[in-house]
């Protein structure tokens, strides 16, 4: 990890090829941390263990819910806990991780388009969900701790991703991956596009606030009005706040906000008969 992170290279994800358990997730949500905070915006998927020969479908989902989760709770860790029966180009039938095509459909999107967009179509190669006995009760459990599941949906053909779950508390901005994606583009395009400016000269008013910044500020919101255009934002801005003392901290601050796409996970209707003699709606 550490000889990939030194590279410096632009990377949105790093997927750890097989079984991992909570200590490893722990260690891969504080590199993630610690990563951002030298600009590499980034997160981590990892993949949960399949049931042992001892234990139901049940008492796997329970133990990974419960004494298997550990205590991390990070906006930047992914870790998948479903399991399909998959088919290959020549016919070989196995049971494989969910790790493998999810990264495969997250890479075929774009940041806004949720791995679970139903839109987009089913997991192409599973036949069926594993292990066997797994259902609905158990999936919405394994979702609600933080994994990573794949479903059926009734009157759907094939097997979906249930959704891009990350690894956050509750009530997170980050719960879901394509809010993770976008904000991490964002904070890396931005970045590059301030670069210009660094180290550079600016005025200052009679307040000792930074003046003159129209062009930093354009510059620093194209990125956004890019992805404004592309549909992977509602709108974003960049403010610069009153009554710095740049003059001392040789510091600019910044405030950048960005108004995310919402997303519709679910759809209630309320459907009636209507007689339209009585006048009703």
């Amino acid at each position: 990890m550490d000889k990939i992170l030194d590279a410096k290279l632009a990377i949105e994800w790093i997927a750890v090829a097989g079984v991992s358990s909570a200590v490893i997730w722990a260690a891969l949500a504080t590199k993630a941390e610690g990563a951002a905070e030298i600009y590499q915006y980034l997160f981590f998927v990892a993949q949960a263990r399949y049931l042992a020969a001892t234990e139901t479908a049940d008492q796997w989902a329970m133990a990974l819910a419960g004494p298997e989760r550990g205590t991390v709770a990070s906006v930047r860790l992914q870790v998948c806990a479903g399991w399909i029966e998959e088919a290959d180009a020549n016919g070989q039938v196995d049971t494989r991780p969910l790790i493998g095509v999810y990264c495969g459909k997250l890479a075929q999107r774009g940041v806004h388009q949720g791995p679970d967009a139903v839109r987009y179509g089913s997991i192409s190669a599973a036949t069926a969900l594993m292990p066997e006995g797994i259902n609905d009760g158990r999936i919405e459990t394994l979702k609600n701790a933080g994994y990573v599941t794949a479903r059926k949906i009734i009157g759907l053909s094939g097997i979906y991703i249930t959704s891009g779950q990350m690894m956050s508390e509750a009530g997170s901005d980050y719960d879901q991956v394509e809010r993770r994606r976008i904000m991490d583009k964002a904070c890396r395009q931005i970045r590059a596009a301030q670069l210009f400016y660094l180290n550079d000269v600016v005025k200052v008013g009679a307040d000792g606030s930074p003046e003159g910044l129209d062009m930093f500020i354009a510059q620093s919101e194209s990125p956004l009005r890019i992805m404004k255009t592309n549909g992977e934002i509602s709108s974003g801005y960049v403010v610069i706040p009153p009554g710095q003392n740049i003059l001392s901290t040789k510091t600019l601050r910044t405030k950048i906000r960005i108004v995310p796409l919402g997303k519709m996970s679910y759809i209630e209707n309320e459907i009636a008969y209507s007689n339209p003699a009585l006048g009703g709606k």
